[in-house]
């Protein structure tokens, strides 16, 4: 699924509930890696994604519970 910069879907879920979904998925990620600020959402899933050698939509599918 392709996903645009600014597009979060309503029933995501909280910014929590996301994060804890990763963390479910990819168990090897620490809270360091997850730190976010506000705005840079998009360089957190680029950086995330060559850390785990997967897609950038890879990372949004978990976060927004898209199920393939």
């Amino acid at each position: 699924m392709n996903y645009s910069k600014r597009e979060v879907p309503k029933n995501a879920g909280s910014w929590y509930v996301q994060i804890g979904r990763l963390k479910r998925v990819y168990p090897t990620l620490t809270a360091n890696s997850l730190n976010f600020e506000q705005g840079q959402r998009q360089d957190m899933v680029e950086s995330l994604s060559a850390l785990l050698g997967v897609s950038n939509d890879d990372i949004l599918d978990v976060m927004y519970k898209v199920k393939k």
